[in-house]
């Protein structure tokens, strides 16, 4: 049967009673009751996963700190402390508010920062992407407190290690330094499934009993003004400074972790050698705080921590792609002055076209500079060899132009005339103003003029350059200071020198140990296949007999549970195991 016109308003209306029903069965108990989960509790959300934040070092490390989570806790509930992970928080703690405990007057905050690797340097931009582990150490003296007397958790961790892995939702509900980088752009988390972030509390720890160590992978954007005055030799400073936001050095003071401060893992790749330097406090200063000046704040002191990054330019690409090509240029012209005289077109022809040459190699070059409006080092280089091949341009255009005026000269001139003779047999005086025209005279000079060209333009052409060679690049590379590189081993991975000199180990953080197959080895089967195998044979196959034997009415004994069991299958047992056995050994391959 056909519907009307109008079906579509009956689906309408029928879908609008079914929600109507749904909701009133749904609030028939109290329809004006909220069915949110009470105030204490922690109702965890699927909140949305910001990729990227900018601002604060700990961001969105576990979602957004909203009203899902409440500032205070515990206390007005009857004392009952909801615990994350095992450790409980205080009653009544507050996350909002620093946790001095009334222990000290300040929060000490350690920072250590392990820089794996430059990934990226934009100097149009001025952006230097950096691929970090950062680690931030701090004692909340209100958690600490509560932990000494709070006997289970003691009695958890008295035989254990000296830390306590936390959950990650622990950092939703304590109070977290707000530390920045002043130059910070913007900061991403690297996650497959979950953020790589550690949290733990040092319970045992002799240095910092009671710390709280917050350790994250991330790749932090930040801001560098770069200077170009001397590219492609130059090397770029990128000062970084990291303090607290609210918090003045009265309140939260800010130091390096003693045991590592900051360190570069890698110090090179193809464009640039990086390196650490400038650590402050603790290398020329005894301190260092950020004076605010700001009128809505008034003055305030904030504890700082200071470092820099350079980065010193590789010169090998802009000497292959730029300054060698720029020579030949130049040979190829300073060759046309070997040419006879007479073939003054073929050099003409020979500067226009490596002169041109040049004008689009400096276009291109100029494209993938840093687009500055002052004049760069490259920028001196380029225009003085397109100006020494004009000049050569010049020189064999005003050969060419005496040539050919020597040439309508001799055209013009008339053959001198034939003194007559007397009737005495002597012959008659010219008259006066007779004799060879000036245009021979002229012939002359022109030609002494081209033969003075040929002699010295070759060798003062070549004296030009090489002097402007040796000066341009003495000039370069010691106003930019290009080998005053000495980078600190404190803080930058270089490679150790053994007792015969020779390079062969690194101070790096992060390496990669390998094992190589013994060469006796006739079967080669990695370590993971082993493991493999004890999965099978120490978990997965006891487990087994034990439910076996738990079907059966238990047994004591395991050996008279295989024998009965053998007995009652007929020896399928250990068929059965032998199977599951060639299963794995199959996998190796």
């Amino acid at each position: 049967m056909k519907m009307g016109p109008d079906k579509y308003y009956w689906i309408g209306i029928f879908v609008v009673i079914c929600g109507i029903a749904n909701s009133s069965e749904a609030l028939k108990l109290n329809p004006f009751k909220s069915h949110a989960p009470e105030e204490r509790k922690i109702r965890v959300e699927r909140s949305p996963k910001p990729d990227k934040t900018t601002g604060g070092l700990f961001g969105d490390a576990f979602g957004s700190d909203n009203s899902s989570t409440p500032a205070s806790v515990g206390g007005a509930d009857g004392g009952k402390t909801p615990k994350i992970g095992f450790l409980p928080l205080p009653p009544g703690y507050n996350k909002l508010v620093i946790p001095l405990g009334n222990v000290s007057k300040e929060i000490f905050v350690m920072v250590h920062l392990s820089i794996r690797e430059i990934l990226d340097v934009d100097s149009n931009e001025g952006i230097v992407t950096m691929d970090t582990e950062l680690g931030v150490t701090w004692i909340d003296w209100e958690v600490w407190k509560y932990f000494i007397e709070d006997e289970e958790a003691q009695q958890k961790v008295k035989d254990g290690q000296e830390e306590i892995i936390l959950d990650s939702e622990f950092l939703k509900m304590i109070w977290k330094p707000d530390i920045f980088i002043e130059e910070m752009e913007s900061v991403a988390r690297t996650s497959i499934l979950v953020n790589l972030v550690n949290l733990r509390f040092l319970v045992k720890n002799p240095v910092m009993p009671g710390a709280i160590t917050f350790e994250a992978r991330q790749t932090f954007k930040v801001r560098c003004e770069m200077d170009f005055k001397y590219y492609p030799a130059d090397i770029q400073v990128c000062p970084l400074n990291i303090r607290s936001y609210s918090y003045t050095q009265d309140q939260l003071f800010l130091l390096w972790n003693p045991s590592q401060s900051v360190f570069l893992d890698q110090t090179e790749d193809s464009n640039y050698d990086f390196q650490v330097s400038n650590v402050e406090p603790g290398e020329k200063l005894y301190e260092l705080f950020t004076k605010s000046q700001a009128p809505c704040c008034g003055h305030r002191n904030y504890s700082t921590l200071s470092f820099s990054i350079q980065m010193r330019r590789n010169l090998t690409y802009h000497f292959v792609q730029t300054c060698l090509p720029s020579i030949l240029l130049i040979l190829i012209t300073w060759l046309c002055f070997l040419l006879p005289p007479d073939m003054v077109e073929v050099r003409i022809g020979i500067s226009m076209t490596t002169l041109l040459t040049l004008t689009a190699m400096f276009t291109a070059v100029r494209e993938q500079s840093p687009a500055v409006s002052y004049t760069m080092a490259i920028d001196i280089w380029m225009v003085f060899c397109m100006f020494l091949l004009f000049l050569a341009l010049v020189l064999f255009t005003f050969i060419y132009w005496l040539r050919r005026k020597s040439k309508e000269d001799s055209e013009k001139d008339e053959p001198p005339p034939v003194p007559k003779m007397e009737e005495n047999g002597n012959t008659a005086p010219l008259p006066n103003g007779t004799g060879h025209p000036p245009s021979i005279k002229n012939i002359g000079t022109y030609r002494r003029i081209v033969k003075n060209i040929k002699k010295y333009s070759f060798w003062l052409f070549a004296f030009i350059f090489i002097t402007f060679l040796i000066a341009y690049g003495t000039w370069l590379l010691t106003a930019s200071n290009y080998y005053d590189w000495d980078p600190s081993e404190k803080y930058n991975a270089l490679p150790l020198e053994d007792e015969d000199g020779n390079a062969n180990e690194t101070n790096r953080l992060f390496t990669k140990e390998e094992t190589t197959f013994r060469p006796t080895a006739k079967k080669k089967t990695v370590e993971s296949t082993f493991r493999f195998k004890d999965i099978f044979k120490n978990v997965i196959f006891p487990k087994l007999e034990e439910v076996r034997r738990k079907q059966r009415g238990g047994v004591d004994s395991e050996e008279e549970a295989s024998e009965e069991y053998e007995e009652e299958t007929g020896g399928a047992t250990a068929e059965v195991t032998t199977m599951r056995l060639d299963t794995v050994n199959a996998t190796e391959g």
